[in-house]
This record gives C-alpha cells, sequence and structure tokens, in this order.
C-alpha cells in the first residue's frame, strides 16, 4: 500500500504519543498549515482523558499552525484515527497542504476535530506539555514553542486516563 501523510499538532507531535498506534511511522519533515490557528476545544458528551481541552484546528486568515510531518501505511492511520477518536468518532482525517522549511509543498492528511464546542477552553497542564515537548523535541520555531508555552491550562493536577510513562521527562 502507498504511504501517507500525516500532519501532526497536537499531542501526535510526542513521538511516544504517535509511536503508540503507529511504531512504524516515519519523520520526514516540520512543516506549517497556514491560514489556520491552533485552538483547544471540548466535545459535547465526552470526558477527555486528558481532563481538558484538546487540540484543534480553526481556519484563521494570516495565521500559522506548525507541526510533523510523518509517512505512514494506509492501514496505520486507521489506528491513529481510531486511537485518537475512540468509537465516538471526536476526530476526522482532513486534506491538508503543508509547507516545508523550505517552501516544498506536502499533501497531507490532519485530525480535524467533529464538533467542537464553540468558544476556547483550556487543556490541562499535561496535555500541553506534551505537545511543548513534541515540539521542543523536533525543532519547530521558537516562537511557536513560546506561543504553545503562553496557552493558559485549566491547572488540572489529578490521574490522567492514559498511560502516564510518556510524562515522564515531560511534566
Amino acid at each position: 500500500m502507498a504511504p501517507v501523510l500525516l500532519f501532526a499538532y497536537g499531542s501526535v507531535l510526542h513521538d511516544e504519543r504517535l509511536y503508540e498506534t503507529s511504531p512504524t511511522a516515519k519523520f520526514r519533515t516540520i512543516a506549517k498549515l497556514p491560514n489556520y490557528k491552533l485552538v483547544f476545544n471540548d466535545v459535547a458528551d465526552f470526558e477527555s482523558p486528558w481532563h481538558g481541552a484538546m487540540a484543534n484546528i480553526a481556519k484563521s486568515d494570516g495565521d500559522v499552525v506548525w507541526g510533523v510531518v510523518y509517512q505512514i501505511d494506509k492501514e496505520t492511520i486507521k489506528n491513529i484515527e481510531r486511537n485518537m477518536t475512540g468509537c465516538l468518532g471526536i476526530y476526522h482525517m482532513k486534506e491538508v497542504v503543508v509547507y516545508s522549511p523550505d517552501n516544498n509543498a506536502l499533501a497531507c492528511v490532519c485530525l480535524e476535530m467533529r464538533n467542537a464546542l464553540p468558544g476556547a477552553s483550556r487543556p490541562s497542564p499535561q496535555y500541553l506539555s506534551i505537545i511543548v515537548a513534541g515540539a521542543a523535541h523536533r525543532g519547530l520555531p521558537e516562537k511557536y514553542i513560546d506561543m504553545l508555552k503562553d496557552v493558559p491550562h485549566n491547572g488540572y493536577q489529578g490521574k490522567l486516563g492514559l498511560s502516564e510513562h510518556m510524562f515522564m521527562n515531560t511534566i
């Protein structure tokens, strides 16, 4: 099967988060998605295992979302979608065109939240730290990492409903 390019911008920026479901994924490059912004949304009738809002993209002229492009086989891409959304279909795959630092256009898919509740919501500090750690590890622009660090979180300090081994070096 032909490989698919996945543009990751949220918790999947962190290698360990991606490799949980995609051990054969290959890093290709960092890239930017123009005319979108990173937002954090809640979903109706869903309690996030992260105990806070989750990353999403929203159209926004002049803004940019930075992320990572991974090469993944088509079968594995379904595992990613299932892992990130569970049986509730919180995210769906969206086709986008992103641009590498040398301005090469790459046709990718990325996860976009379905039925996000309107208005800004706050992620948990644990979730945000995974995104920041992944962004720093992959060398996203410092200005973008600083923006991520400035995102207000909800202050949640309890346990997460996820495997916590990946958080050991990030929070």
